[in-house]
C-alpha cells in the first residue's frame, strides 16, 4: 500500500475546484491508500475553535469524517491556520491529531513530519506570534471568548500576515537549513517532511555523513504538489496526476 502526503491546501469556498478534488480525494482516491498524512493549513481562513462553522469547514469535516469512517488512517498536523485546533478534532472527523513534530517510519528509516513553519527561524517575529499563540493561557482565553469576536479576530489576522509577509526576503520566509539540521539531529531522522513554504522540492544533503533529505510539499493555490510514497520510492506529483493515477477501476 501506498501513504501521501499533502499540506497548504488552504481550502476555501472561493476556490470550489480545489473543494471537489479534496472530495474526490478522500471519496474515491483515499481507499488506494493505507495513510493519508495532512501536514497543516488544510484551511484558508484561521480556525477558532471547535465550533468552528466557517465555511466550508463544515463540509471538509464530513468529508473526512466519512473517509476515516471508511476505515482509511488519517492523521493531522496543526499548520498555522489551525494553532487553535485541539484533539477532539478527532471526535468530529476521525483524524488523529498528531504533535507538532512528529516521529513516523517511512521505507524503514525514522521520518520526521511537521508544517514547517518552526524551521523559519529567521522570521523572530512570526516565531513570536507562534510562540504566544501556542500558549496555554493565551489559547484558553481566545476560547472562552464568544463565537463572533474569534471569527473577527481571525479574518483580521490575514491582512497583517499578508503585509508581513511582504516586507520579508525569500530567505526569510524559507527554512533555515540550521533549524533542519538540528531538529534532525534531536530526533536522530535521515527524512524530513514538510510543507509551509510553498516550495516543493526534494533536497538532499548529508547528515553525519550519511545521506538526508528533506522533502516540501507544495500549496493548491497552484498544481497542488503532494507526495507519494510507493514502491519504496518517493514522488511529489500534482493532485490531478494523483487523482487520475489512483482512482479506483
Amino acid at each position: 500500500m501506498s501513504t501521501l502526503f499533502i499540506s497548504d491546501l488552504h481550502l476555501s469556498a472561493e476556490r470550489p475546484e480545489k473543494l471537489e478534488a479534496f472530495k474526490f480525494l478522500l471519496t474515491d482516491v483515499a481507499s488506494q491508500f493505507e495513510s493519508i498524512y495532512i501536514l497543516g493549513d488544510l484551511f484558508e481562513e484561521f480556525w477558532v475553535g471547535d465550533d468552528d462553522r466557517t465555511p466550508p469547514n463544515p463540509e471538509i469535516l464530513s468529508n473526512l469524517k466519512s473517509c476515516t469512517d471508511s476505515g482509511v488512517q488519517v492523521f493531522f498536523i496543526r499548520g498555522n491556520r489551525e494553532l487553535l485546533l485541539q484533539s477532539c478534532f478527532r471526535d468530529q472527523t476521525g483524524v488523529t491529531v498528531l504533535a507538532d513534530i512528529s516521529e513516523i517510519t517511512v521505507a524503514g528509516k525514522k521520518t520526521l513530519i511537521m508544517h514547517g513553519d518552526q524551521l523559519c527561524t529567521l522570521d523572530s517575529k512570526y516565531q513570536l506570534f507562534r510562540t504566544i499563540m501556542t500558549n496555554n493561557l493565551v489559547q484558553f482565553l481566545i476560547r472562552i471568548l464568544p463565537y463572533g469576536f474569534r471569527t473577527r479576530l481571525a479574518h483580521g489576522l490575514r491582512p497583517g500576515m499578508t503585509r508581513h509577509k511582504d516586507t520579508k526576503t525569500s530567505e526569510m520566509l524559507d527554512v533555515d537549513q540550521s533549524a533542519v539540521t538540528t531538529i534532525m539531529n534531536k530526533h536522530n531522522a535521515s527524512i524530513l517532511i514538510h510543507g509551509h513554504t510553498h516550495k516543493p522540492g526534494i533536497h538532499h544533503f548529508r547528515l553525519h555523513n550519511e545521506p538526508a533529505k528533506r522533502i516540501v510539499l507544495g500549496d493548491w493555490y497552484g498544481k497542488g504538489e503532494i507526495l507519494v510514497y510507493t514502491e519504496d520510492k518517493f514522488e511529489l506529483m500534482c493532485i490531478e496526476d494523483v487523482l487520475s493515477k489512483f482512482k479506483p477501476n
